[in-house]
């Protein structure tokens, strides 16, 4: 059974991504900072008969990703696709999201941190067996503020694009190595009206494994 490991796994398009690869034949596992949050997760996907585990990792901290990628392997073996959607505001991480005219280095530079500098060393602790083997998929999603600029969330969003810069140039580099990588942008507030379900979203992961055609899905509210 091929392994998914969702970096930044939450209750809502965490999950939903975590079912529907669980549905078809894939073990799941949950990475999150707290080891509880994981736990619950794997405990929801396991009532569905869906084998995942939760592992406690924090994409700030190298050390910490890297013991929870081990746990990781120990448990399921090597990862064939990694989910990195990372949670940017809450009380642990602490990064307020902010427009253009409240932007400092500080909270511009703890914004990519979690999300440049974290979808970086995730990379980093899947990308050597991906590129031995000569397979594997990596997903990065943004807020749809990393493709078109918004105001409002400007620190967010300019850390978003970076990320949406590091896949594609990935995927330009790993293509001829048997390594897809796609970007998934989501221009939607989940679960606020039909069509935007976390399920619903959730299919796009499913498509860019599968079809593996596209460097770039743009989720719209209909």
């Amino acid at each position: 059974m091929p392994t998914i490991a969702i970096v930044g796994a939450g209750p809502i398009l965490g999950l939903s991504a975590a079912k529907i690869f669980g549905s078809k034949g894939f073990k799941v596992a949950l990475v999150s900072r707290t080891q509880e949050n994981v736990d619950k997760l794997a405990a929801d996907l396991a009532e569905l008969g869906v084998e995942a585990a939760g592992f406690a990792g924090d994409v700030t901290d190298s050390a910490s990703l890297a013991a929870a990628f081990t746990r990781v392997r120990e448990r399921f073996g090597a990862v064939d696709v990694v989910s990195f959607a990372p949670v940017t505001k809450t009380p642990n991480v602490g990064v307020d999201i902010v427009g253009p005219e409240a932007m400092t280095v500080e909270n511009t530079q703890a914004q990519l941190d979690v999300q440049l500098h974290g979808a970086i060393r995730t990379v980093r602790e899947v990308l050597p067996e991906m590129v031995e083997r000569g397979s594997g998929t990596m997903l990065f999603t943004t807020a749809y503020a990393a493709v078109e600029p918004l105001a409002f969330v400007a620190n967010f969003g300019l850390a978003g694009s970076t990320v949406r810069y590091y896949a594609r140039t990935l995927n330009s580099a790993l293509a001829e190595k048997g390594v897809h990588v796609a970007h998934i942008s989501v221009n939607a507030y989940i679960n606020t009206e039909p069509g935007t379900e976390a399920d619903t979203i959730a299919e796009l992961y499913w498509d860019a494994y599968t079809k593996r055609d596209q460097a770039e899905l743009i989720f719209q509210a209909a």
